[in-house]
């Protein structure tokens, strides 16, 4: 298997207690921060997967909107999800998620920079 599937399928893994178990014991405020950081995490998911389309296609569109989507889009949900834990740390590690696939899709990108810099 490749190491880019692999890495998505952890993330992926490790994203769906968060998405289908939310702690029913909190107050309807926790809730609602806590799904804010779901969202977040869901979209920074998002743009992963347009940063894994990207690394197997040599279409130019495609890879301008993988720069944008799983590179700064995804950095300002990973910083929208640590300024909810900043301000909701009752939240707990669901917040952290969208931080975590933003950091990795960048690094999936810049292997591919690196990559293909190393070809020419």
């Amino acid at each position: 298997m490749d190491k880019y599937f692999i890495t998505f399928a952890f993330i992926l893994l490790t994203s769906i207690p968060a998405w289908t178990n939310p702690p029913l014991h909190k107050n309807p405020q926790d809730l609602y921060w806590y799904g804010v950081a779901v969202l977040l995490g869901m979209g920074s998911m998002f743009g992963l997967v347009i940063t894994l389309a990207s690394l197997y296609t040599n279409k130019v569109w495609l890879n301008k909107l993988a720069v944008v989507l799983g590179g700064w889009i995804n950095i300002l949900l990973g910083l929208g999800g640590v300024a909810v834990y900043i301000q909701h740390p009752e939240v707990g590690w669901v917040a952290f998620l969208p931080m975590a696939t933003a950091v990795i899709g960048s690094l999936m990108l810049l292997s591919k920079q690196r990559a293909a810099a190393k070809a020419e």
